[in-house]
């Protein structure tokens, strides 16, 4: 727990410097493979172990901590409960910091696979975003893309904003091996493995025992986190076989039609008067619904941040920038 700790003391705003020195104390001596975009901007950290595995294993290094927060913060590890929290109205930053430790945790037990640990998630996916575009022939050979970025300790998601992103039999095999209670679940939002979905047959995100994220209230339940490793490093220490059922040409649209929804509150308001009629005419209540709700989420985050950030005298211009760009 030592490493986790230590993890979760940096804050990391995308670019910042708390970022750039938790890639070098953690993921650095790992020697990975830095991809990049055209313009030499690193995407994402690439660690291989085995050869030849079709798993590409997903977390990321950035937090929604704003740019002017400190380097370092102090965090609470209650070890009679199993649970690290925080009391200094901001963000705890185990989204994704559980997920980092994760796929560390299994590099270093020697589980099979690429190891993909991306930059600017929580601005709406820069470097996976960039990485579906400009390396599709890097991400082809992969059946499946498991990212551990999700709140909760039961989920395995088979839906995020992009539609459909992997089968109900990929899932149901999943928690079988992981023997810990988890089951598919259809009401994700967005994680990295989205931007894959046209790619990559099986893509998910794994309940890793986050709540609250983006708050101040944010906790990670250590225990769960512990048993998860365990059940990840039992169930593949030797490989992946999992079923591929899904089709990446072929996507499902969570919507209805060929519209397919992937973008934040602030897109919808500039969508086309025309789109929106279709999209409610094309689509069931319960999926308008939804839409409603996570529009009103996101609005609530926004909020909810300008709040913080005017407690704590940071400055509140920040979010401004990144309102229409978070996924949670």
């Amino acid at each position: 727990m030592k490493r986790l700790q230590s993890m979760l003391t940096y804050c990391r705003p995308h670019g910042g410097e708390g970022e750039k020195q938790f890639v070098e104390r953690f993921i650095r001596p790992y020697e990975p493979e830095e991809i990049k975009d055209v313009a030499g901007e690193v995407l994402a950290y690439v660690v291989r172990v085995g050869k030849d595995a079709p798993v590409l294993w997903c977390s990321h290094v950035d937090t929604v901590h704003i740019q002017t927060a400190p380097v370092k913060q102090t965090i609470v590890y209650d070890e009679e409960g199993g649970m690290i929290y925080k009391d200094d109205k901001m963000p705890l930053g185990a989204d994704d910091g559980a997920g980092v430790w994760m796929l560390l945790e299994m590099i270093d037990a020697g589980v099979p696979g690429t190891y993909m640990f991306h930059r600017g998630e929580e601005r709406g996916g820069i470097g996976s975003r960039a990485i579906a575009a400009q390396y599709t022939a890097f991400l082809k050979p992969f059946k499946y893309a498991i990212a551990f970025d999700r709140r909760g300790t039961g989920d395995i998601i088979t839906e995020q904003m992009c539609g459909v992103c992997c089968s109900d039999e990929f899932a149901l095999a999943l928690a079988a091996l992981l023997d810990m209670d988890y089951k598919p679940d259809n009401t994700g939002s967005f994680t990295d493995t989205a931007n894959y979905i046209d790619i990559i047959p099986e893509c998910t995100n794994v309940s890793v025992g986050y709540n609250n994220e983006h708050s101040p209230n944010e906790t990670l339940d250590v225990w769960h986190l512990e048993s998860l490793r365990n059940a990840v490093v039992a169930a593949f220490k030797t490989g992946i076989a999992l079923p591929v059922k899904r089709d990446p040409s072929i996507v499902v649209d969570r919507w209805g039609g060929n519209y397919r929804y992937t973008l934040s509150a602030a897109e919808v308001v500039d969508m086309p008067f025309r789109d929106i009629l279709r999209l409610i005419k094309t689509s069931s209540r319960e999926d308008i619904a939804e839409l409603i709700l996570s529009l009103a989420e996101e609005v609530e985050h926004k909020e909810n941040h300008k709040e913080l950030a005017e407690e704590i005298n940071y400055d509140s211009s920040h979010w401004e920038q990144l309102d229409a760009r978070n996924r949670y």
